[in-house]
């Protein structure tokens, strides 16, 4: 378990690195260009084939690149950094502070529901166990991009 966390740790900071300097900022261009039949074909940018551009959302008019690393789609590189991050957090007798910033960075920067949900509820697990006051999200309509949520103990709700 510890080796699946470290090698996701490595991924994640490469992904990072190339989706903050090269996607977002644009400071460096993709060095190919490959055509995949995921859901089509689609062009698609790489950098040193390390990193790829696979998908795309547009965040108050402005089209965002989402971080999938090395995946083809978003929510699976969400997925394995959810299992990396549960198991750095509740299995693993070793905290590593820095890892879990690392990983939680990174499923912030896919920009999927699943990660904002996830993240979300780790949120409010900890938040809970400080303070007895948790944070409970209810989705609103049947798409993520509207959250509502309330501040609730154990007596009342905000």
């Amino acid at each position: 378990m510890d080796k699946y966390v470290k090698l996701m740790v490595m991924i994640a900071v490469v992904a990072l690195l190339f989706w903050g300097l090269g996607s977002i900022m644009g400071l460096f261009a993709p060095t190919s260009y490959f055509t995949i039949g995921w859901g089509g074909n689609n062009q698609v940018a790489s950098y040193y084939g390390v990193y790829f551009e696979t998908q795309f959302k547009t965040i108050a008019g402005h089209v965002v690149v989402r971080n999938s690393a090395i995946w083809p789609e978003a929510p699976m590189y969400t997925m394995s950094l959810m299992f990396a991050l549960l198991t750095q957090l509740f299995v693993l007798p070793k905290r590593r502070p820095v890892f879990v910033t690392i990983l939680i960075i990174s499923m912030a920067s896919t920009l999927t529901s699943t990660a904002i949900l996830i993240l979300v509820g780790l949120a409010t697990y900890y938040l809970w166990r400080a303070t007895n006051v948790f944070f409970t999200v209810v989705p609103v309509g049947t798409r993520a991009d509207g959250i509502a949520g309330c501040i609730c103990t154990r007596d009342v709700c905000f």
